[in-house]
């Protein structure tokens, strides 16, 4: 994996400032309103709340999915911040103006594009949901190249979706999409190394994850996320943030129902 993500990251870096690199984008930017539709939506399973909501609810008790999202928030942010600070690449808006671009949701014009935070947190998302999956399930070979394949295609799906509402170059999503899966590759290394789930697994720390679930979960719902239609998916994510965090509260505070010791397997990541 960090073949992968060093050689996107590198890509990214090589076409930043090329014409290729604009030409692609207006060619993305520039499809139809039924793209731009889709693009709103994928654009929002991008954001660090859907994706920390998801990697909470596909944990039932493990303590892999709380371990591998707190990671990978930290390593992500990291990584995100430095990459922005550091290379202060304009957006599209900005270079091409509001004649050129076509801008779906809120307009982006400053000096933050390169790497893209969306992708690079879809990418760390998908890479990571995979693992929780593999790590927790009984059966954790079966159906998983296919499972690979989809969440990596949504992530894909998130990338294009950046460039479609006119936010990011296609170097942003390259250098974000290596930088997400590099994010969740140290993460696994680190939770390898480190044993959060051991901890996160235990009765009180389960309740709590609860609460945070079903806090993010509320939050999310009270955003105002600037996109056109995106309302019923907003929904969607908030029901399964609250849904899984009342359940998990619940299973983990009846007296006689503490959660089951679960085998450690993130080795296996």
């Amino acid at each position: 994996m960090f073949v992968i993500s060093s050689l996107l990251i590198a890509s990214g870096l090589l076409l930043t400032g090329q014409p290729l690199n604009t030409t692609w984008f207006v060619w993305i930017n520039a499809g139809p309103m039924t793209a731009h539709a889709l693009a709103v939506h994928l654009t929002l399973l991008g954001s660090g709340y859907v994706v920390i909501l998801l990697m909470l609810a596909l944990d039932r008790g493990h303590g892999v999915g709380p371990a591998l999202a707190l990671r990978t928030v930290l390593i992500g942010a990291v990584l995100t911040r430095v990459g922005k600070a550091a290379l202060a690449e304009p957006r599209p808006l900005q270079v091409l103006g509001a004649d050129v671009v076509q801008v779906v949701g809120l307009p982006l014009a400053g000096s933050n594009a390169m790497p893209s935070g969306h992708t690079l947190t879809a990418f760390a998302g998908a890479l990571a949901l995979w693992w929780i999956w593999r790590s927790t399930s009984n059966n954790s070979r079966g159906g998983a190249p296919a499972l690979l394949m989809l969440v990596m295609g949504l992530a894909t799906g998130v990338a294009w979706s950046r460039m479609a509402v006119g936010a990011h170059w296609p170097a942003d999503v390259l250098a974000g999409a290596g930088c997400g899966l590099l994010t969740a590759t140290l993460a696994a290394l680190w939770e390898r190394h480190g044993q959060w789930a051991r901890v996160l697994r235990q009765r009180l720390a389960q309740c709590m994850v609860a609460l945070l679930e079903i806090a993010i979960a509320a939050v999310w719902l009270s955003l105002d996320l600037h996109e056109p239609g995106t309302q019923t998916l907003q929904l969607f994510v908030g029901a399964i943030g609250l849904t899984s965090g009342a359940w998990r509260l619940w299973r983990h505070m009846q007296p006689a129902s503490a959660a089951r010791p679960a085998q450690d397997r993130i080795a296996a990541l």
